[in-house]
């Protein structure tokens, strides 16, 4: 409950460390689908969308309330990402993101 109660003091990032820690070694527990999305959750109020959806479709793909919501938050986001403008000419664009591969340890600056 580390992550939980960092997430409720807002320290996102040692939230997301220790939800992390969590999936690595817990990666069979039933609560997975709960923490993968509280771990989008906590993504998505650092500003890193891109790895809050990845895990979102992961949650999403298992269906059920817990899926929809997750589904929502993906639609949500995506409609976003599509009314924010385009780059700037000759600014080089993101390359697209695998939606079934994500590595939750990875430090993105």
């Amino acid at each position: 409950d580390g992550a939980r109660l960092a997430r409720k003091a807002k320290q996102f990032r040692e939230a997301a460390r220790q939800y992390a820690q969590y999936i690595e070694r817990f990666p069979q527990s039933a609560d997975l689908p709960s923490v993968l999305m509280e771990t989008a959750e906590t993504y998505e109020r650092l500003g890193e969308t891109a790895r809050a959806v990845e895990l979102y479709r992961l949650v999403a793909r298992n269906g059920g309330v817990l899926g929809d919501r997750a589904q929502a938050r993906i639609d949500a986001l995506e409609a976003v990402r599509k009314t924010a403008a385009p780059p700037a000419k000759n600014q080089p664009q993101a390359a697209p993101q695998r939606a079934n591969t994500i590595d939750i340890n990875a430090e993105r600056k």
